[in-house]
């Protein structure tokens, strides 16, 4: 006979928490944050019609049928 032990709380976590974490975690992180902030230079975000602000509390706030937008180029002051 086998006794389990319990397993401990970031067990079903593997590789994403605790000291195991990915290495590459941060720079992933902070490259998502540059590429977003590179979008928001270059395109204009709207909303399409007939989008519903109904959320889902899941632990954060989610909207419940996704979100539908249009990106619009608008014109980018160039330094000279």
């Amino acid at each position: 006979m086998y006794l389990i032990a319990p397993r401990p709380h970031f067990t079903y976590f593997p590789f994403s928490l605790g000291p195991r974490s990915c290495i590459g975690q941060v720079f992933s992180q902070m490259e998502a944050k540059v590429v977003m902030a590179k979008l928001l230079q270059i395109f204009e975000f709207q909303l399409t019609d007939g989008q519903s602000f109904d959320m889902v509390d899941s632990g954060t706030l989610q909207p419940k049928d996704g979100v539908m937008c249009r990106a619009c180029g608008h014109e980018v002051p160039r330094i000279k």
